[in-house]
C-alpha cells in the first residue's frame, strides 16, 4: 500500500513539473475580453491604459518549472485582445546569435 502511494506521489509531482504558467498564454486568442484573459492567466502584476483607452496587461509568468519568471503582455483595443507575448524588457537576457553572410570575390 505504501508503495502504491509512494507511486501516485511521485507521478503527481512529475506531471506538475511539467505545467508552467507560460503555456497558459497558449489558451489567449484574439478578440477576447479583458474578462476571459483575467479566467485564464489570474490578475496581472500592472496595468495600463493609454490616452486612446488601449489597456495594457502586464504579466510575470514561469516559462520553465521553478525558473524565475519572465515578462509577458497582453494589449486590448475597444475592449479586445489585440496582441499578447512575451516581452523583451530592458532586464531580460539577449542572445546573440551569428548571421553567416557569404563573401563574394
Amino acid at each position: 500500500m505504501k508503495i502504491k502511494l509512494l507511486l501516485f506521489a511521485l507521478a503527481a509531482s512529475f506531471l506538475a513539473g511539467c505545467y508552467t504558467q507560460s503555456a497558459q498564454l497558449n489558451k489567449v486568442q484574439v478578440g477576447m475580453s479583458e474578462s476571459d484573459v483575467v479566467k485564464i492567466l489570474g490578475q496581472p502584476v500592472s496595468k495600463a491604459v493609454s490616452k486612446d483607452s488601449t489597456i495594457s496587461l502586464y504579466y510575470s509568468l514561469q516559462e520553465i518549472f521553478g525558473s524565475p519568471p519572465v515578462p509577458y503582455s497582453v494589449t486590448l483595443v475597444n475592449g479586445k485582445v489585440d496582441s499578447y507575448g512575451r516581452d523583451g524588457g530592458a532586464n531580460q537576457t539577449r542572445q546573440s546569435v551569428p548571421i553567416i553572410v557569404p563573401m563574394v570575390h
